[in-house]
């Protein structure tokens, strides 16, 4: 993780000015659009850490983490956007959320175009049975002589 601490700080930081924020927001504005908003950014944080966490034996798992960060990213602007165009947020405000949302995504794009370059290619189970009933087929003509080895004729 150490070698993440870049992402992982524009994160946990994006999380504390989001919660600075949303005491600010109108109390109407606050059990729906705050809590979303608050929610949203716990959830980037916490996928975020799980998948740093993961090790290279996990790539599938780390992939999926990497996967679900982007959604809840995508999930922060939408609710940011939002705020913003219903003034709830200010300018300044809204803009410093961007930046590090953007930030961050820009990292995540280079780790998951890193980690998907390195994960192992997976096949689909399909080709696998495929192969496996060749490898099956193959033998067992062989064995019982009705391979090209074993015919007379």
């Amino acid at each position: 993780m150490s070698s993440h601490t870049k992402i992982w700080a524009h994160s946990y930081q994006l999380g504390i000015l989001v919660f600075d924020r949303t005491r600010t927001f109108p109390r109407h504005s606050r059990p729906v659009l705050g809590r979303r908003l608050e929610e949203s950014c716990l959830a980037v944080t916490i996928q975020l850490r799980h998948a740093l966490m993961c090790s290279k034996s996990q790539m599938p798992k780390r992939l999926t983490h990497i996967e679900n960060v982007s959604d809840a990213i995508d999930e922060l602007r939408i609710i940011l956007q939002f705020c913003k165009d219903t003034h709830i947020l200010k300018a300044q405000p809204y803009g410093d959320m961007c930046d590090l949302i953007q930030s961050i995504g820009r990292q995540l794009g280079g780790l998951k175009k890193y980690e998907s370059k390195n994960a192992p290619s997976i096949r689909p189970i399909s080709e696998l049975l495929n192969e496996f009933y060749e490898t099956k087929n193959d033998s067992s003509s062989s064995e019982n002589g009705n391979g090209p080895e074993g015919s007379n004729s």
